[in-house]
Formats: C-alpha cells, structure tokens, sequence
C-alpha cells in the first residue's frame, strides 16, 4: 500500500495528445482508466484471460490467521500484520475494499495484481501465500517484509550511500528483468513506497496494482498510471508505453536514492511532467554530492561478474541515470545495458537475481514484527472507507462482479 502522499496535485501535462485529468499527489499512485481492458489502440484485438490455473486451495490459509495492527493503508484499504497461527510465520494481508475497488472503477487491476501474483515467484519480488474474499473485501496474505519500507529508511537517512543504492538498484532490475523476460508483465510503479526490505535485507518489490500484461497482439498500453515523479514521457504524452516505462523509473529511483530527491521534483505535478518530457539529459549531481569508489567492467544480468578495478564512480553513476532517463524509449537504456554499465561492474548479477548478495543493511534480530513500520498510519483523504468490517451497501449485481475474482 502507499505511504504517507508526498507533492501536489496540479493539471494535465503539457504537450500530451490527449489530456489526463489532476495526477494523484507523490505516494499516492494514479490510474485514469475505469476498465484497462480497454485500454489498447484501436485496431487491437481483445487480450485472453490467462493463469486459469491459480490455486484456490491457498485460500483457506484465512482460516488460520490471528490478525495484528494495521501497518500500512491506501487508496482502496490496507494492510495488516498477522501470524499463521499453524506456522508460527508473520504474514501481511493487504485488505482490498470492494467497494472502493468499484467506485473507482479497479476491478481489472485489482484482478490483474492477484494473477500477477499467484503466477510469479522469485526471490526478489514479495510472494503471495493466499487470498480470499467476503461481502465486503478480497484480501490478499503475503510474506511479511521485517525491513519496512525503503522510502521509510531513506527518509531517515536523506539519502543513501552508494554501496546501498548500488545494492537496492541491481535487485530491483533483476526483479524486472524477470517480470519482463518471464512473465511479460510491465510493472508500472516503481518508486520507495513500494520497495520492501526482507528480513535478510533484500530489497523486495511489492504492491502489483498497476502491473500489467503485455502480448506480441497488444505490446503497448495507453494508460495514465503510476506516481507523477516516476512517470516516463510516453505515458504522460499517452502515445503507449511498455517495459521501458520499468527502466526510467529505475533512473528515478537510483538518483532519488543518491541525492534524497527525485531528478524532476517541482513546485507543481505541472512542472515535474514538463521537466520529464525534456528528458535526462541535462540531469546533473548536486556539486556537493560524493559518493564512495566504483568498478569498471560488464556482464549480464543474471550471470557472474568479477571485475574490481576502482574508478570514479560519479560519472559512471551519472552516465546510468541519463542513459534510463532518455526521452526515446527506443534508445533508452534496459536490461543488458543496465548489467553492462560501469556503476554496476562490482555486482555479481548471477548471484544477485538469485537473492544471495549480501544486503549493506540488515534488520535487527529479535525485535517486535512491526517496529520496522509506523505505528500510527496515515490514512487517505477519504479514510472513512478504512472499515474492511463494515459493509458499504453493495448490491447483489456488485457482488457478482467478483465472483470469477479468483
């Protein structure tokens, strides 16, 4: 679920063909499109429902929980620790109201995050244990992430140092190098808020409501969707995006990591779209910034790497982010350019995309589940809808809507 929102809400971006409504304030994501299935050129013939095969079974894990506090909330609900009373294992269960699901028009992408779920597994990406639904909510249980946030400690911090930025950054592009390659899904909302840290302290990518399938009949979408300081060019101008969105918003949050601030931060959400569609190009480090020693040397992602010559490392980091924050996503840099840049050249990627490197971090042993998050959560504007026991007077037409859910 999404933190506490960072930024201002403002107008439609310039220079866009067909312009978006207000973007939803930084920490809270936005999604113009009341059903995605829709949301394809023209001339595209209609997508088939995959991953038939979920198993249902996982569903009757609800039966076994003894629900915790709240530990994160969002737009739609939120998110509650518990334990698997058979287990003993911490669990999170992200709490999806229906009837918010419905009023703003979610219901593909609330199904979409389930599918996407139940078919992916990698170490790298949060894994979901089980789900099920009643009158009121679907909910959907998870690995429990003892680290928190990574927003929350880089808030703390202001900012990284390299070697941890590094760290996060490669995990990161091996979680979407896999849901690329493997699953050809397009995550869609990268940014802090959505990065976990495991107990082990590998950085985890959650919350899957924007992920989106893409196919050889449909290899682009048009969607207005994400955070609007993570936005690249072509989803503000909605001329169709697809897995290069994933590799800007990589460029964000590596520089955002380094510096404590996103490259296009602005006084308006206005300002940042104009900022974005100008492209890294004339990005640059505060003057100030220093960061520790680098390598020089390439690989792939997911193979080994032993270089360890020393360089500067502040071009090399510089050259990463405007090579992910060009404007052409044509030309923009991805997977292989990504494992092949300098600033990575210390990373074994084999080991990495396997989850084995080892974390610059790790959290505490032995402490309470949730002190890694805040105990007192900030709830959206409209936080009266926080209540998954009381219902929201849904028909029995609305409810049949969730029937195929799972």
């Amino acid at each position: 679920m999404q933190a506490a929102a960072r930024g201002r809400s403002s107008p439609s971006p310039p220079r866009s063909p067909s312009p978006p409504p207000p973007a939803s304030p930084r920490g809270r994501a936005t999604c113009d499109d009341i059903d995605e299935d829709n949301d394809r050129s023209p001339d595209a013939p209609a997508e088939e429902t995959t991953d038939d095969d979920v198993d249902d079974a996982r569903a009757s894990m609800m039966d076994h929980l003894a629900w915790g506090r709240c530990i994160g909330a969002g737009t739609f609900g939120r998110v509650s620790f518990a334990t698997h009373l058979p287990t003993g294992t911490p669990c999170a269960v992200k709490t999806l109201l229906k009837s918010e699901i419905l009023r703003s028009g979610q219901l593909t992408h609330a199904k979409s995050e389930l599918s996407t779920l139940a078919a992916v597994s990698h170490p790298l990406i949060v894994r979901l244990l089980g789900w099920a639904q009643d009158n009121v909510a679907v909910h959907l249980v998870m690995t429990f992430a003892h680290g928190g946030e990574v927003f929350t400690h880089l808030r703390a911090c202001g900012r990284f140092d390299e070697d941890r930025a590094r760290h996060y950054a490669s995990e990161i592009a091996c979680a979407l190098s896999h849901l690329h390659a493997v699953h050809g899904v397009a995550y869609r909302d990268l940014k802090p808020e959505n990065l976990l840290l495991d107990a082990r302290g590998h950085c985890v990518l959650a919350d899957f409501g924007f992920a989106k399938r893409l196919t050889e009949t449909a290899p682009k979408t048009y969607t207005l969707c994400g955070t609007p300081d993570y936005l690249a060019p072509e989803i503000i101008t909605r001329v169709g995006h697809d897995f290069a969105v994933d590799w800007w918003a990589l460029g964000v949050l590596i520089y955002e990591m380094l510096v404590g601030s996103p490259p296009f931060a602005a006084e308006s959400v206005r300002e940042t779209y104009a900022l974005a569609l100008e492209g890294g190009a004339n990005v640059r480090f505060p003057r100030d910034l220093r960061l520790n020693g680098s390598s020089n040397g390439g690989s792939s992602i997911g193979s080994s790497n032993g270089s360890t010559a020393g360089s500067d490392p502040k071009p090399h980091a510089l050259e990463l982010v405007r090579g992910l924050l060009r404007v052409d996503a044509s030309d923009r840099f991805g997977a292989d350019d990504v494992a092949s840049a300098a600033w990575f050249a210390s990373v074994d990627w084999a080991r990495t995309a396997r989850g084995e490197a080892s974390p610059p971090w790790v959290p505490r042993e032995r402490v309470k589940e949730c002190d890694a998050y805040p105990t007192e959560v900030q709830t959206p504007a409209n936080g009266d809808a926080l209540a998954p026991c009381q219902p929201r007077g849904l028909t029995r037409d609305e409810l049949a809507l969730f029937d195929d859910f799972f």
